[in-house]
């Protein structure tokens, strides 16, 4: 993930040439004149798009490191952890 304080190191680092392009690259898209202000806001709201992407991405894995592997007896059904009721395998003979 990449910080907050990074993004922001960033843009400030490059400021006047980084916010020019952002206008230049943005400008046809939006059919209107930006300002140096739009092109801030612009960076800030993909950047924090992104950074929420990479949050989903990494509470997405997590679930998925923790949800144990079943194999199938031929039932239809998978066993759950921790003596759970028996969940219909979507697999299952019709």
């Amino acid at each position: 993930m990449i910080p907050r304080r990074l993004t922001k190191a960033i843009v400030s680092q490059h400021s006047d040439k980084f916010l020019d392009e952002t206008v230049k690259f943005w400008e046809p898209r939006v059919q209107r004149d930006l300002s140096r202000e739009d092109a801030r806001q612009i960076t800030e709201n993909l950047s924090g798009f992104f950074r929420l992407l990479l949050e989903w991405d990494a509470q997405q894995q997590v679930r998925h490191d923790i949800v144990p592997c079943a194999v199938s007896d031929g039932s239809g059904e998978l066993p759950m952890p921790s003596g759970s009721s028996k969940l219909k395998a979507l697999t299952s003979p019709r």
